[in-house]
C-alpha cells in the first residue's frame, strides 16, 4: 500500500500549495458538516452570541452587554469577529456568525500550525541539511493535519466558545518570538519586525481572554529558553534529584494541606501525587538555571526573543480596552468583574486538575495526542539530541500543562492554546519513526488512514448523530414553535423560572426575564426577579405573560429543598397565578437533558378566588 498509495501522495504533498489544500480539505470534512445543525447549546456560546448581538443593536464595539447591562467577563475579540462577519455579509447578527467565527479560527489554527512548524523546524537545528528539509516538510504537514482533525480542536471549532480564537494568536506569537531568538545572528531590523508581529499577536490573545491568554506564549518562549539553557548547563545527578525532590514534595504537601478533606479518597491523594511529580520533573529539567552564569544567558536570550516586549504589548492592548470601558461604566464594575473571574478560574493546587488535564492532552489532538505520548517516551528513553527549536515545543506542552494544572481547576478547553505544540511534538516523532523503524512505512500509512478516518467520523457525528443526541439541549426549535404568530405570544413578555441561558434571548429577539422561585442560584450575570415580585407585578398591571418552566421538579440537591410531589406548573397557584399550558412539540431539555421544559400562559387569579 505504501508504494502505490502513500508514496505518490507524499511526493505530491511536498509542494506547499498541495499540502495547504489537504489541510483545508481535512478541516472542511471534520468541521463544516452540520456546523449549525444544533442551535446554541451551552452557557458560554449563548452568552457570546447574545453579547455580540446587543453590541450590533447598540452600534457599540467597546462595551459588551447582556440585557442592556455591561457584561465584562471576557474581552471583546470574539464579539468583534462576529460583528466583522456580520458587516461583511450585511446581515443582522445570528448564531451563524458565531459558528463561522470559531470554525474559521480552527482553519487559521490548522494553517498557521503548518507554516509555524516549517518556520521553527528550519532554524536552531544542528542536523544534516537533507534531514532538516525532510523533517520540516513532513512534520509540518502532519502537525497541521493533527490540529485540523483533533477531537477537542474540532469541538472548539464548532461550539461557540472563545478558546479556539486564542490558538492562531498564540501560534503567531510563539513562532515569531522564538524565531527572533533562534536567529539571533540575523539583522536587527528583521528580528524587530518578527518581535513586532509577535507583539500584535499577543495583543490579539490578550483581547480574546485577558491575561490568561498570554500564558501559553510566555511559557512556550520563556520556558523554552530556560529549558534549552538548563540542558546545556552541567549539573550533577545529586543536585538535580535534590532540587526536584524539594519542589515536588513541597507542592504535594501544599496540595494536601490546601484541599483538606478532598484528599481523603484515593483520587485526591493520587491527584496530589501527580501534581508533585509534575513539578518534580519540571524542576529536574530546570535545575541548571539556578547557576548564576546560566541565569545571565537566559535573561540575554529572553531579550533577544523580545518575549518581555511581546507580553507587555499584550497587556498594554488589554489596558487600553479596559481604560475605554472604565471611562464608560466606572471602575467599580471592572474591579468586581476581575475579582469574580479570578475566583472562578484561579483554583491553585486543585487535586482534580492534573488528572483532568492529562486526560484532555491524551486525546484532545486525536492522532497527534497518541504521537505526542510516543514522542515523550522517545525523548525520555532514547535521549536524542534535542534541537533548540524543540525546547520551545517541549515547554509549550510540558510547562503549559504544569502551569494550568497548578493554577487552574482542570477544565480541558483551557488547554486549547497548547494543542499546536502537542501536534508538532507528535509530528516530529512520527517523521523520525517512519524513517527509522523497521515497520515505519506501515506506521505512516496507518497514521494517514487514521487522520482521514477521524476527520470523516467527526463530520458524520456532528452532522448526523449529534442533532438527535443533543438537539434538545438548545431552545432553538422550542422557541421557534412558541413564537409562531398563530400562538399570539408576545416576545417582549417572556420570562423563565429558575433557569436562564442567553440563547433564550437570542431566539426570542428580546430579553427573557429570569424569575426565581427557590433562591438566587440562577446562572445569570445580573439581578433576577423573585416569583413573589413577578406575581405582584402581574396583579398590579393585570397583564398576561408567558413563562418557560420546568415540566417536573428539579432534582439537584444544590438548588434547595424541592417538593417532588408538586408539579412546577401547579405550584404557580401558590402565588395567585392561573397557568394555561401552551403545547409545544419541539423538546427543550435542561439539567443535562433530564428535565423537559414547558411553556405556560399565566395571568393573575381574579380577586377573592
Amino acid at each position: 500500500m505504501y508504494a502505490w498509495l502513500v508514496r505518490p501522495a507524499v511526493d505530491i504533498l511536498r509542494h506547499p500549495l498541495a499540502a495547504t489544500a489537504v489541510i483545508v480539505v481535512l478541516w472542511a470534512v471534520a468541521t463544516l458538516p452540520g456546523l449549525n445543525a444544533v442551535g446554541l447549546v451551552n452557557w458560554q456560546e449563548s452568552a457570546r452570541a447574545l453579547a455580540a448581538s446587543e453590541m450590533q443593536d447598540r452600534g457599540d464595539w467597546v462595551v459588551p452587554t447582556i440585557a442592556g447591562k455591561p457584561y465584562l467577563a471576557k474581552p471583546p475579540m470574539i464579539y468583534w469577529c462576529q460583528l466583522l462577519l456580520a458587516k461583511i455579509t450585511g446581515s443582522p447578527l445570528t448564531e451563524h456568525h458565531l459558528r463561522w467565527t470559531v470554525a474559521l479560527a480552527g482553519l487559521a489554527a490548522s494553517l498557521l500550525t503548518f507554516f509555524a512548524a516549517r518556520g521553527l523546524l528550519s532554524v536552531g537545528i544542528d542536523r544534516p541539511e537533507h534531514e532538516d528539509r525532510v523533517l520540516r516538510r513532513d512534520a509540518s504537514l502532519w502537525a497541521a493535519a493533527f490540529v485540523a482533525t483533533g477531537v477537542l480542536t474540532v469541538r472548539s471549532s464548532r461550539i461557540g466558545e472563545l478558546d479556539i480564537l486564542l490558538v492562531p494568536f498564540t501560534i503567531v506569537a510563539v513562532w515569531l518570538s522564538s524565531w527572533a531568538w533562534l536567529t539571533a545572528g540575523a539583522t536587527r531590523a528583521v528580528r524587530w519586525l518578527a518581535i513586532s508581529g509577535a507583539t500584535l499577536a499577543a495583543a490579539g490573545a490578550a483581547l480574546t481572554k485577558g491575561p490568561p491568554g498570554l500564558i501559553a506564549i510566555a511559557v512556550a518562549v520563556g520556558g523554552g529558553i530556560m529549558l534549552a539553557r538548563s540542558a546545556s548547563t552541567p549539573v550533577t545527578r545529586r543536585q538535580r534529584i535534590t532540587f526536584a525532590g524539594f519542589w515536588g514534595i513541597l507542592v504535594a504537601f501544599a496540595t494536601i494541606r490546601t484541599n483538606g478533606d478532598r484528599v481523603a479518597d484515593f483520587a485526591g491523594w493520587f491527584g496530589a501525587l501527580m501534581l508533585g511529580l509534575m513539578v518534580a520533573f519540571a524542576a529536574a529539567a530546570l535545575t541548571g538555571f539556578t547557576r548564576g552564569r546560566t541565569l545571565g544567558l537566559i535573561v540575554r536570550d529572553w531579550m533577544r526573543s523580545g518575549i518581555g516586549t511581546v507580553i507587555a504589548g499584550g497587556l498594554v492592548a488589554l489596558w487600553l480596552w479596559t481604560r475605554a470601558v472604565r471611562n464608560r461604566v466606572g471602575p467599580e464594575l471592572l474591579e468586581l468583574t476581575a475579582t469574580q473571574e479570578a475566583a472562578d478560574n484561579l483554583r491553585p493546587l486543585t487535586t482534580e486538575a492534573p488528572l483532568q488535564n492529562i486526560e484532555a492532552v491524551a486525546y484532545g489532538v486525536g492522532v497527534g495526542s497518541i504521537a505526542m505520548i510516543a514522542a515523550v517516551a522517545w525523548l525520555v528513553i532514547d535521549r536524542p539530541r534535542i534541537a533548540r527549536a524543540w525546547w520551545v515545543l517541549i515547554a509549550w506542552v510540558g510547562l503549559g500543562l504544569l502551569l494550568f494544572s497548578v493554577s487552574g481547576r482542570g477544565t480541558g478547553r483551557y488547554l486549547t492554546p497548547l494543542w499546536p505544540g502537542v501536534a508538532m511534538l507528535g509530528a516530529i516523532w512520527l517523521v523520525r519513526a517512519v524513517r527509522d523503524l523497521r515497520r515505519g512505512r506501515t506506521l505512516g500509512t496507518v497514521a494517514a488512514v487514521a487522520v482521514v478516518a477521524l476527520a470523516a467520523l467527526q463530520g458524520w457525528w456532528y452532522a448526523v448523530k449529534r442533532p438527535g443526541a443533543e438537539g434538545a439541549r438548545s431552545p432553538r426549535e422550542f422557541m421557534a414553535e412558541l413564537l409562531e404568530p398563530a400562538r399570539g405570544v408576545d416576545p417582549s413578555r417572556l420570562a423563565v423560572v429558575d433557569y436562564w441561558v442567553g440563547s433564550l434571548d437570542v431566539y426570542a429577539g428580546h430579553h427573557v426575564e429570569p424569575v426565581t422561585d427557590l433562591g438566587p442560584w440562577i446562572d445569570y450575570p445580573h439581578e433576577e426577579t423573585t416569583m413573589a415580585d413577578f406575581a405582584d407585578r402581574l396583579r398590579r398591571t393585570g397583564e398576561t405573560c408567558t413563562l418557560i418552566i420546568r415540566g417536573t421538579p428539579a432534582d439537584d440537591p444544590a438548588r434547595g429543598p424541592v417538593d417532588q410531589t408538586i408539579n412546577p406548573i401547579d405550584h404557580l397557584a401558590t402565588y395567585g397565578l392561573i397557568a394555561e399550558e401552551i403545547p409545544i412539540s419541539a423538546p427543550f431539555r435542561i439539567d443535562r437533558q433530564k428535565t423537559l421544559m414547558k411553556a405556560v400562559r399565566v395571568r393573575p387569579a381574579p380577586a377573592g378566588s
